[in-house]
């Protein structure tokens, strides 16, 4: 399915103008669904093509019938504010970019926590994406995680949330260094696997995330 699109305006594969905007936690409200209508509705009077939904959990709204639009930017700016305005993610430097969760509490009998509500509770805050893709999970099945490349775990456990660097495997990563914080450790072999680090409470999730920027320790 080719590689992850960012969100903003793009091309199509015939270089028809278009926007990509994703769903926080793949998630579309009914007033973002009524956003996408109008606009789709109003774009559709003009001659482009219905809304698509991607594998990502977005939507690819076109916005001219044909390459040659003589202002595409024009469309893609009109576009990008009314998806913007309700909640859509239409930046890569959003701060809900990157940001997935499995179903959790209470939709899952597994998960000690409701991830979905506490992902929201930390990324609305936060002022900038984090520097991996983030996977907030309700147990250690990690459902939905990334795929692909190193990302930050956030596994809910029994007295709060665990944060970790994974690789492409789901295995515990050291960070660029040697270690989480960034630096070798004394005493330990190259490679050897990074030591586990204390639950959190969901307030502290955004300082650990905001350390992992940094590379420094969770």
């Amino acid at each position: 399915r080719g590689p992850r699109p960012v969100p903003g305006p793009t091309r199509d594969g015939d270089g028809t103008p278009a926007v990509h905007a994703l769903a926080p936690l793949g998630t579309l409200t009914a007033g973002q669904l009524r956003g996408v209508a109008d606009l789709a509705d109003l774009t559709g009077r003009e001659g482009t093509g219905a809304p698509r939904v991607t594998p990502w959990r977005g939507l690819v709204l076109p916005l001219a019938p044909a390459p040659g639009d003589p202002a595409p930017d024009t469309g893609a700016a009109r576009a990008v504010r009314v998806l913007e305005a309700t909640g859509l993610i239409t930046r890569p430097d959003e701060p809900w970019h990157g940001v997935g969760a499995c179903t959790g509490r209470p939709g899952c009998g597994r998960a000690l926590a409701d991830v979905r509500a506490d992902a929201a509770r930390v990324h609305t805050r936060r002022r900038d994406p984090a520097a991996l893709p983030v996977h907030w999970s309700g147990c250690s099945r990690r459902c939905g995680r990334p795929r692909g490349g190193p990302w930050i775990d956030v596994l809910a456990e029994p007295d709060g949330y665990r944060v970790t660097l994974r690789d492409a495997d789901g295995a515990p990563a050291n960070l660029p260094g040697g270690s989480p914080g960034g630096r070798e450790r004394t005493g330990e072999p190259p490679g050897a696997a990074p030591p586990t680090p204390p639950p959190l409470p969901v307030d502290g999730v955004a300082t650990a995330l905001a350390a992992l920027a940094r590379g420094a320790s969770p």
